[in-house]
């Protein structure tokens, strides 16, 4: 009998249109999957079963993030011996050093994982793509024990990755990068796989509200506040509801985040027992003895029961290495408690400053604190947070597994959303905030009113004066950014007709800058004013230039001219973009988004467009490396900006100096 499956009205769905959807949480300490079929999006499933060196584990939410290369080959997760110490936290190596928080750049865990990449002669990049690589290969085998390999093989994939929310966009690079390398986008007779991303905060509070959908009490105008507490990483995001039929969501403030999970909590647990113990006791402890009761004693227990009030006894089952140590050796009162505490006060202080900034946007408390994550679990922490907001908001802490699969749950929300197949029983999540402002360094005609004479430069093409190093901010901190209406700004390239090959079709260029100011400055300085460049664009055209429409300058050259738009959609602190040519969206072989290998410094303008002396051997270097780049954008009227004539290729033409 042909199989049929429904879409999310309960109408036979198309063959044409099924597809799987994976959604994956890849944190600092531990991943899990989730998967759906989009012709069931209320039926989410969690993968829940690991290869596994310590009984227990098996069927688990989910797997640690941790990987060994032996020499009788890799294994990674549960699977990796206990004798041996994995590599940990390579999720945090995708981070540049200056992003990471002080403390963390002299932690023991990251300089340990850093040498042992180094013994490994693997980059954080590589070591990223082995672990998904075991990972993707082992859902598969999972999904196709449930739905039969002749379906497997015919559905076509979308995979949603998870981020932390205050990662920046090169950092997403990566994993896109590490994601092809372990072979998710591996080509598939039955179609493309597509990739996406959404933040850890968002996916977690799309599951949450998921959960909450029957609940009578969510009313329009309530406003909550999802705590994502990973291993690594500490999420907030607030939402304020704006329908409840079905379920709809907008951001109302920034969120905030950090790097404070509970795995910081793990080295000062074991700091605390070789404390009790004593260093040479310890010593003679075999480590494998150590993980197990890191893991089962600590990690599965303590770590998620204490709640500060209760007698703790830390049974050590360290076999014939230890004398046992008795229910007076540590207790909850004095030393359990010190080791949260670090941990625990800086949530705190997350969650105070989230709750201050929905208080003054909305002129009232949020309903609800809802803990999730792995960290959410803990009873500790949901005590303290109940003290610190008193009887203005209530914390609200899930049970069983939900709060420890939210973030993967809501990535597969997230893949059913995009494609249009959000059921009555979900949440759609309609507006977000921008933790950055965005945008591109752009040239307006000169007004002497407005503008710096240093920055006062004239154009031999367009036979005028432009200021130049002004920032077109088309998204800026702070701003509400529409799903369904992403950013869009018009731009364009013009070239005169007697210098190019009528035939071919022009590649242009277009850096993008970011900068975190709280207040965007409205020109770049040559010196440093928060300013950055993100990534740089690169489009090649889809018509060549002899069917380009054209223009006359005032000097009577046929100018022909190149139209597109850049959109733009934020999360969080991450962006995401395509290019768009008479309406449609250009294909990925027409264009390309480079975050590495970007020089720190924007490009200059191409000196072929501007009047100005320098000497010949310099002139002569620039004009050969105009005939290689792009033309430059010119100004258009509103709402249409001009960009500033900005190469990748400039930078190897040498130094340009400035006008």
């Amino acid at each position: 009998m042909a199989e049929v499956s429904l879409d999310s009205r309960g109408e036979p769905e198309p063959a044409a249109k099924r597809c799987l959807l994976f959604g994956i949480d890849f944190g600092t300490t531990y991943t899990g999957i989730a998967w759906a079929w989009t012709g069931q999006p209320d039926d989410i499933f969690t993968i829940t079963k690991w290869e596994s060196k310590l009984y227990g584990n098996e069927e688990r939410e989910k797997c640690p993030t941790t990987i060994h290369y032996g020499q009788d080959g890799t294994t990674w997760g549960y699977a990796t011996p206990l004798a041996v110490e994995p590599i940990q936290w390579f999720k945090l190596l995708l981070v540049n050093e200056d992003d990471l928080a002080d403390h963390l750049k002299d932690s023991p865990q990251l300089a340990q994982a850093k040498q042992m990449l180094s013994d490994a002669g693997k980059s954080a990049i590589e070591v990223v793509a082995d672990y998904l690589m075991h990972l993707w290969n082992h859902a598969l085998e999972n999904v196709r024990r449930s739905v039969g390999k002749r379906t497997l093989d015919r559905t076509p994939f979308q995979v949603v990755l998870t981020i932390p929310a205050i990662w920046k966009a090169y950092a997403v690079a990566r994993m896109r990068r590490a994601a092809k390398q372990a072979g998710i986008l591996a080509d598939r007779a039955c179609g493309q796989t597509t990739l996406s991303f959404v933040t850890e905060p968002e996916a977690a509070a799309l599951a949450t509200f998921s959960d909450m959908r029957r609940r009578p009490d969510v009313e329009t105008g309530d406003a909550f506040i999802v705590a994502d507490c990973g291993g690594g990483t500490v999420d907030l995001i607030s939402y304020e509801v704006s329908g409840v039929n079905p379920l709809e969501v907008k951001e109302c403030v920034e969120g905030t985040g950090a790097l404070c999970g509970g795995t910081f909590l793990d080295e000062d647990f074991e700091a605390l027992l070789r404390m009790r113990v004593g260093k040479r006791a310890w010593d003679k402890i075999p480590r494998h003895e150590v993980q197990k009761m890191m893991v089962t004693t600590w990690e599965h227990g303590i770590k998620q029961q204490f709640d500060g009030k209760d007698l703790i006894t830390i049974p050590l089952y360290l076999s014939s290495y230890f004398r046992w140590v008795d229910a007076k050796a540590i207790s909850s009162s004095g030393h359990v408690e010190e080791v949260f505490e670090n941990v625990i006060s800086q949530i705190e202080g997350l969650v105070g400053h989230q709750l201050r900034r929905v208080r003054e946007k909305l002129k009232k408390q949020p309903r609800y604190i809802i803990l999730v994550g792995g960290f959410g679990r803990c009873r500790f922490l949901y005590e303290r947070l109940s003290i610190l907001v008193g009887d203005h908001s209530e914390v609200l802490q899930g049970s069983g597994s939900a709060p420890w699969t939210a973030v993967s749950r809501g990535a597969v929300i997230r893949a059913l959303t995009a494609r249009g197949l959000l059921s009555r029983s979900l949440v759609h999540v309609s507006s977000r905030i921008s933790r950055a402002s965005f945008g591109t360094e752009a040239r307006y005609p000169f007004d002497e009113n407005k503008h710096a004479q240093e920055d006062k430069a004239f154009c031999k093409i367009e036979k005028t004066f432009f200021a130049m190093r002004q920032m077109n901010w088309f998204l800026v901190r702070g701003d509400n950014t529409l799903e369904k209406e992403p950013t869009r700004l018009t731009y364009y390239h013009v070239w005169p007709e007697n210098k190019v090959n009528l035939g071919s079709h022009p590649e242009v260029c277009i850096p993008i800058f970011s900068c975190e100011n709280l207040t965007p400055p409205s020109r770049r300085d040559p010196g440093n004013n928060g300013i950055k460049q993100l990534c740089m664009i690169q489009v090649r055209s889809p018509v060549p230039y002899s069917e380009m429409p054209d223009k006359t300058n005032s000097a009577g050259e046929r100018l022909l001219t190149f139209y597109y738009n850049i959109e733009m959609i934020s999360y969080g602190a991450s962006v995401e973009f395509s290019v768009v040519v008479d309406g449609q969206r250009i294909a990925s072989e027409y264009l390309s988004v480079l975050f590495e290998n970007v020089s720190s410094e924007p490009d200059r303008p191409v000196s072929r467009i501007l009047e100005r002396t320098e000497s010949e051997s310099s002139r002569s270097g620039l004009e050969s490396a105009g005939e290689r780049t792009t033309s430059p954008l010119y100004p258009l009227r509103d709402p249409m900006y001009d960009l500033s004539a900005l190469s990748a290729l400039s930078r190897r033409s040498g130094e340009i100096n400035p006008v």
